[in-house]
């Protein structure tokens, strides 16, 4: 029960009773006075729980929210100021905000798939943070479909994608993609877009496999690695040793292009996570005055890596 639906049944139980004295209900039928106000306390009890437990993070939006303390970090910056180019298979009409921006390269405008309608959650949130809490809920999101259900990815299109991302003045490119197969049209696009301060986060692949996905092994590239609920790395991830930060990224809380509510694991997940992550940290450097190069953020990313992580303490560092 939510927050909307506990007061809803307080006013309901309120107007009841309002009515039943007005018409004196209460002497005419005893009973009814005393049903009445039991139903109005136990109505008031079960508001009042249900408004303490959703006022902060909980344990039903998923174990990520209480591991990177979304509670703390929000006070310091919720990335107004980032805009997230998020490559992938589109998003939901449901989730489009008029504010934002979502083309498609390839199909129609809309999500068919799943997958990018749920990163998009993980980092935005949905039902205003009540249902699913995002990393940066004040980031602009710009999605850019660049696949549909079942057709295989062209090398030239994400290309294209990471041009039209830099074209709309992304400050953060989430690319949860890639092959073990190097592309030069890719790569120069990300050169481009990393020249122009743009960070590019892509995820290591889910294949339990000693080698990285492309881009994800490019230099410059944030690359991700899932993390499970018990700290350890999430046993598919492609070649943890070599990843720039292990994230959250198994049994992480997000909702589908149905509407459906869930948990799903793999590292693009993990690499939405650290997308927003990334994106608070330079709107925080932004409002502060401090000079932050994609250089730095690695550098800060990974000193958290494999060790008892403490994203609050990042920000401490940009001073």
């Amino acid at each position: 029960m939510n927050v909307i639906v506990s007061i809803t049944l307080v006013i309901v139980v309120l107007l009841c009773s309002l009515i039943g004295r007005m018409y004196n209900f209460g002497e005419k039928f005893p009973k009814v006075k005393i049903v009445l106000n039991i139903s109005l306390v136990i109505v008031v009890l079960i508001a009042l729980f249900t408004i303490f437990f959703d006022s902060g993070v909980n344990k039903d939006k998923g174990w990520a929210i209480d591991y990177m303390n979304y509670k703390s970090i929000h006070k310091l910056s919720k990335g107004k100021s980032q805009k997230i180019a998020l490559i992938d298979t589109g998003i939901s009409k449901f989730q489009i905000n008029n504010d934002e921006k979502s083309i498609a390269l390839v199909g129609n405008e809309y999500d068919n798939n799943g997958h990018g309608t749920i990163l998009y959650s993980i980092i935005k949130g949905y039902g205003y943070g009540n249902e699913i809490e995002g990393i940066a809920p004040n980031t602009e999101i710009f999605s850019i479909k660049v696949m549909d259900i079942d057709n295989p990815i062209k090398s030239s299109i994400i290309a294209q994608a990471i041009n039209k991302a830099i074209d709309a003045k992304c400050t953060i490119i989430n690319i949860s993609i890639g092959g073990y197969k190097y592309n030069d049209g890719i790569s120069k696009a990300i050169d481009k877009a990393m020249a122009k301060g743009i960070t590019v986060i892509s995820s290591s692949g889910d294949y339990k496999t000693v080698e990285m996905l492309f881009p994800a092994n490019k230099k410059g590239v944030i690359s991700v690695g899932a993390s499970s609920s018990n700290f350890k790395t999430w046993d598919f991830t492609n070649a943890p040793d070599k990843c720039t930060i292990i994230a959250p990224g198994d049994e992480i809380k997000g909702i589908d292009n149905t509407k459906k509510i869930d948990s799903t694991s793999g590292t693009s997940q993990a690499t939405a996570i650290i997308s927003g992550y990334v994106a608070l940290l330079k709107d925080y450097a932004y409002q502060n005055n401090v000079k932050l190069t994609n250089e730095k953020i690695i550098s800060l990313l990974k000193s958290i890596n494999n060790k008892t992580y403490n994203y609050v303490e990042l920000f401490n560092q940009l001073h």
